[in-house]
């Protein structure tokens, strides 16, 4: 009698200890290749699953060689159709999951079962597509020599960009100037902006306005006021490009040659791509063509490779390249600087 009382006891104490050391919440994942995993889903973000266990801690999985989820917690679901459903969540056919809560209860299930390729992210966080973000970037460059010779080099640019997902605001500024014993070899300023309204995902809605002068090629001003379509093909922190085309209108005044007012297509290209985690390419080219004379038109590019020196601060190496194939009388048709410089980015 009293073994029979212990071995109950002993059998009590066993499955309440199961009970008690099994993690509140605990979801099920099963891999293609049969193992299982036990613990609380944290979340599913950029095709990884992170799963936190009572005795490995966060675990993570390739969202794409799950097979199975099972959780009794209820989950934040976004699928590819931008629906947010939000159930606990069993096993379904192959390839698929099934979805606990009743279809009435939340808004937008039509079915009961849900396929895993179908979901993009789980418990993401929810971001306000209205909330606008900042993000820019300032360098400074200076290069000082004396002696047989005395040059100087000054370079300053920024750019500074606020945007949702509907609309985009960018403004910035690029300054040069130069001398060699006295005598000028750089002298020119360029400041910019655009306005993008997002008609879809990918395309939008392009205006620009942009003004430039030139010393040494006589240019007192340039003013180019433009509109067009512009496409979004990638937009992320690893690789943004886009390009835009439309018309504007340009206005020149030369110092000494008459001024020049004419229709121009418009064409811009905006490159950035992440090497490795260290090392960042960029190239973003501007060309207007008169309407009425394609030989005359002007090109300004920017390529460099920008080099992360602390979280905040990085260091730049840049070509830039300014080129009119209709400057006034004497002037050179090409500028071309080359600039080291260090600067901050947020």
């Amino acid at each position: 009698m009293i073994l029979q009382r212990f071995l109950a006891l002993t059998v009590l104490l066993s499955v309440l200890n199961m009970v008690l050391s099994t993690p509140a919440h605990a979801a099920t994942v099963v891999m293609e290749n049969g193992e299982r995993f036990v613990g609380e889903v944290i979340s599913m973000v950029d095709g990884e699953l992170l799963l936190n266990n009572q005795y490995a801690g966060e675990i993570k999985l390739p969202w794409t060689a799950v097979s199975e989820l099972i959780s009794d917690a209820p989950l934040r679901l976004q699928t590819e159709d931008e629906r947010v459903i939000s159930s606990a969540t069993g096993t379904g056919t192959a390839g698929s999951l099934m979805l606990m809560a009743s279809p009435d209860s939340t808004a937008g299930i039509v079915q009961t079962t849900l396929p895993l390729a179908a979901i993009v992210a789980i418990n993401a966080p929810v971001i306000d597509p209205y909330e606008y973000h900042w993000r820019g970037k300032a360098n400074v460059g200076l290069n000082s020599t004396s002696g047989n010779s005395d040059t100087t080099r000054f370079h300053v640019d920024g750019e500074a960009t606020l945007e949702n997902d509907f609309n985009r605001y960018i403004a910035g500024v690029d300054f040069n100037r130069g001398s060699d014993n006295d005598l000028t070899t750089v002298d020119n300023w360029t400041a910019y902006g655009s306005y993008d309204r997002f008609i879809s995902e990918k395309l939008f809605w392009n205006n620009t306005i942009s003004f430039k002068q030139n010393g040494l090629q006589e240019l007192d001003l340039r003013t180019a006021i433009g509109s067009g379509i512009g496409y979004q093909f990638f937009d992320s922190e690893a690789l943004r490009l886009s390009t835009t085309a439309g018309l504007s209108y340009v206005r020149e005044d030369f110092t000494i040659a008459p001024s020049e007012e004419f229709l121009a297509f418009q064409f811009g290209l905006d490159y950035e791509h992440q090497w490795f985690d260290w090392l960042r390419f960029f190239h973003n080219l501007q060309a207007l063509t008169s309407v009425e004379d394609i030989d005359d038109f002007v090109l300004r590019t920017r390529s460099g490779l920008r080099y992360p020196v602390s979280e905040n601060f990085l260091a730049t190496f840049q070509v830039n390249f300014d080129y009119d194939n209709s400057p006034s009388p004497g002037a050179e048709k090409e500028d071309i600087i080359y600039a080291f410089t260090l600067g901050y980015s947020w």
